[in-house]
């Protein structure tokens, strides 16, 4: 076999540069039309392009893939992969601000699906010496995470962070909201079902569900005179066989249902002080 001479390993040398700029070229015409399918709302087709580009190569361009699949995944809503590739775009971003927006993105994910302790870890990682925008960033979202955790008080130190260069008008309002009489705890799901045990109808009607409760009152009450005249016109067994099991689905239901209703009333107060809450912040905005 012939040794490897000078003019095959120009040959070579020359042949590999041609292909690793034609394959770089052929990755760029799949990012393009990639980008073309993400403007267009194609997510699905746009997905897979990008993912082509990354397969094919790994290292063309890899921040700014991975952070359009970042986008694409959080417009589809599934906040996991999005935050999975937001984390690995934030690693190969050499930008600061442009980090430091990834990395706000990810946290974003983990609170769009519930992660807020993890996304709490995330804030707390952040550095302490960032620009005061990117910081009254971080403190508004610290104060979500805790407002949806439960931490009224740790919400309210944190958004009047985020909101100390406001109006003293501002901060006042927070407080009002955060720290006044709210509707935060109300109504209490645990005080619904327990009433509804001891009178059917009762929980919806502490609920605010008047219609309900009027409803397994009547049908409760009902029942409970049926098993009455069955008692009176038959026998105690009779009434105990054919009426109570009636009674206990409509009465164990009952109190059940209250019990639902007043946790989703609840939400909904949790939700209407959270957006006035934002309305605050989107006016310091303006």
């Amino acid at each position: 076999m012939k040794p490897f001479s000078k003019k095959h390993w120009i040959l070579f040398v020359l042949g590999s540069s041609l292909w690793f700029q034609a394959g770089a070229q052929d990755t760029e015409r799949v990012i393009a039309l990639a980008d073309s399918l993400f403007r267009r709302e194609r997510y699905d087709h746009a997905i897979k392009e990008y993912q082509r580009a990354l397969f094919f190569d790994p290292g063309y361009r890899r921040a700014y893939v991975t952070g359009l699949l970042g986008h694409t995944w959080f417009l589809r809503q599934d906040y996991t992969r999005a935050a999975r590739y937001y984390d690995i775009a934030l690693n190969l971003q050499e930008n600061d601000s442009l980090r430091m927006e990834l990395h706000f993105r990810k946290v974003l994910c983990q609170m769009l699906g519930e992660e807020y302790q993890f996304a709490l870890i995330e804030l707390f990682g952040m550095p302490g010496d960032m620009p005061h925008y990117f910081e009254r960033r971080r403190d508004f979202y610290l104060g979500a995470c805790y407002y949806s955790l439960g931490s009224l008080e740790e919400a309210a130190l944190a958004w009047e962070e985020a909101l100390q260069d406001a109006p003293e008008e501002k901060l006042e309002a927070l407080n009002h909201l955060l720290r006044g009489k709210n509707k935060y705890n109300r109504p209490n799901p645990n005080t619904a079902w327990y009433l509804s045990l001891i009178l059917p109808g009762t929980g919806q009607f502490y609920a605010g569900d008047i219609r309900n409760g009027i409803n397994s009152l009547v049908l409760n009450a009902g029942i409970v005179y049926l098993a009455y005249t069955t008692a009176v016109n038959y026998s105690v067994i009779d009434a105990v066989v054919s009426i109570l099991p009636w009674l206990q689905r409509y009465w164990q239901g009952g109190f059940m249902k209250a019990s639902d209703i007043a946790r989703k009333k609840r939400e909904k107060n949790r939700e209407e002080l959270l957006l006035q809450i934002y309305d605050l912040f989107e006016k310091e905005a303006k």
